[in-house]
């Protein structure tokens, strides 16, 4: 199974019996994934960084306080999180910005542009001449190495969104195509949903009117998704409304 796979059958309530790709995908798109990470008894590498990136998106995007519901992270599994992640900072000062949101819930800016122009190089085809391309090649990272840089990739475009490297990506991201076949655990896939949740949110559907294969394909996802969430189905009903969807 590719990275497209699992995803699908994620949303298609089928992944049941894959005990390592439900517990990420569950972490990475459950509504209710703080409870579900508190009962986990031994969180993987992997498991720790998705729950600290949907924290600190959370905690952005719903305004909440660290003190408003406790901290779903002890001091422990701070400095946990700051071991992981720290070798993969993409500047020292992303690294000092990080420490202070966890353990004192600072709102600085992220110095991590450089990482999110990377992220978009290595996984899909970028257009000639397009904004975003770099030159030379850009491999995928290296599996052990990926799911830590894609996390610095998450943060810098859900927390610093305005920066105008990570807008342009934020615009970017949802409309491109993959350069190959995705990781299993597909934490690439992950942002890119992330992003796309993002760019409707703040924009409306309306991102969708001059690309209608792209909205079709999100109308069918979505409702095999069965509606998973309220946000979701807000998106759902708003892009079926649109009657330029040809028969």
């Amino acid at each position: 199974m590719c990275g497209f796979c699992i995803e699908s059958a994620h949303f298609e309530g089928e992944l049941g019996g894959s005990h390592l790709f439900d517990r990420v995908l569950r972490l990475m798109e459950d509504d209710h994934w703080r409870d579900y990470y508190l009962t986990l008894d031994e969180p993987t590498e992997w498991e720790i960084v998705i729950a600290l990136c949907r924290d600190l998106d959370d905690r952005k995007r719903l305004r909440l306080r660290f003190e408003d519901d406790g901290l779903i992270f002890s001091a422990l599994q701070q400095e946990c999180c700051l071991g992981l992640l720290g070798p993969f900072a993409p500047s020292p000062s992303a690294l000092v910005s990080l420490e202070k949101l966890l353990k004192g819930g600072a709102t600085d800016r992220f110095d991590v542009a450089p990482v999110v122009s990377e992220f978009v190089n290595r996984y899909f085809v970028l257009p000639l001449g397009h904004p975003l391309a770099l030159e030379g090649a850009w491999p995928a990272w290296e599996p052990d190495r990926e799911p830590f840089l894609v996390a610095w990739a998450y943060l810098g475009l859900t927390l610093t969104s305005t920066d105008a490297t990570n807008a342009a990506a934020v615009r970017a991201i949802p409309f491109l195509d993959f350069k190959q076949v995705p990781s299993f655990l597909g934490f690439e896939l992950w942002l890119q949903r992330r992003v796309l949740t993002s760019l409707v949110e703040t924009e409306g559907v309306g991102v969708f009117r001059d690309k209608e294969p792209i909205r079709r394909a999100i109308l069918d996802s979505t409702r095999r998704a069965l509606l998973r969430n309220e946000a979701m189905a807000h998106v759902y009903r708003d892009l079926s409304g649109i009657r330029s969807l040809p028969d």
